[in-house]
């Protein structure tokens, strides 16, 4: 899990999360997910303590999955549904 203090929660280590910068460089935390499901914001508020679309990315220079695509891991809610 990732450490809360950081600032920035969750997203630090989620698989679904891509860092854009801006022009003056400022980060911001895209969640991937918001474009399949909208239950999730484009754009969290951060930290983020809690999140039911959390997937672990071990290695962040990885690229994480395309939410487009069938082959994601599932949330937690479509799990619960099933």
């Amino acid at each position: 899990m990732a450490p809360l203090f950081d600032g920035i929660g969750l997203c630090k280590t989620c698989g679904y999360c891509r860092v854009i910068k801006n022009d003056r460089g400022n980060p911001f935390y895209l969640c991937r997910l918001a474009a399949s499901d909208p239950r999730f914001a484009k754009y969290p508020r951060l930290p983020v303590l809690r999140c039911d679309g959390y997937v672990p990315c071990a290695d962040k220079s990885e690229p994480a999955p395309d939410p487009q695509t069938n082959n994601l891991p599932p949330t937690e809610f479509e799990r619960s549904q099933k």
